[in-house]
């Protein structure tokens, strides 16, 4: 419709004492981070007694208990059929160590830990766990769609994100451009995650490792002498 047809269909509106009702939109960046009510909250959730934050040495205790599978303490040469836990430099605090990673890998499931370095340095707890992976074997489809029914039983519904699979967040970021101020779509989770793709369990808290990095960079003071 060009401008002039516009200007006069306004108008007749108008004349006619019509009221035009317009759905209430909001511009949204891809920025403005809001709350997601109502959802587990993934700091709160395990995966087999696994959960977000614990040590080395907790999330040992917990695959023994859970899956009775001993893992052995920091060595070199990890190998599959005999889990042990990795060891790293530390990079925010030279000088020191801690456990970096656990991998399990056998034919009943695959399950891999991503743990970051604590800051400041503590000796009792050097490291934190970010990351829980865990894929079960599935002989038959059967399993996979019981399995599926377990995690929305054990975890709730997920919070409504506009990607495929399932998601878990307190917090998540607005797609950007027009959105409908009607509903809670985001585009992706903030902060500590759950996700659900159908076969695979995902917790994770990657942005711990940054927000450690600005407390190393705060404590550092400015790079450049005042004048």
């Amino acid at each position: 419709m060009d401008t002039v047809k516009l200007n006069v269909f306004l108008g007749l509106v108008c004349s006619l004492g019509i009221a035009l009702s317009v759905t209430p939109r909001a511009t949204a960046q891809s920025s403005d981070t809001i709350d997601i009510p109502n959802v587990t909250n993934p700091v709160n959730a395990d995966i087999l007694g696994l959960r977000l934050y614990m040590t080395a040495n907790e999330a040992a205790a917990a695959i023994q208990q859970h899956l009775h599978i001993a893992v052995s303490a920091p060595r070199r040469g990890c190998v599959a059929d005999s889990p042990c836990m990795k060891f790293e430099a530390a990079s925010l605090t030279p000088g020191k160590k801690y456990v970096s990673g656990v991998s399990i890998h056998n034919d009943h499931m695959d399950l891999e830990l991503t743990f970051s370095e604590s800051y400041p340095f503590d000796s009792t707890r050097p490291e934190s766990l970010t990351e829980i992976y865990y894929r079960p074997s599935f002989a038959v489809e059967a399993e996979k769609q019981a399995f599926g029914t377990q995690v929305h039983q054990k975890y709730g519904p997920g919070a409504p994100v506009a990607l495929a699979g399932s998601y878990w967040c307190t917090q998540g970021v607005k797609p950007g451009g027009f959105i409908d101020i009607t509903h809670s779509q985001v585009s992706w989770c903030v902060g500590p995650t759950l996700t659900f793709d159908g076969t695979t369990l995902y917790l994770s808290d990657k942005d711990l490792l940054a927000r450690q990095q600005v407390k190393v960079n705060a404590g550092k003071g400015p790079s450049v002498p005042a004048l």
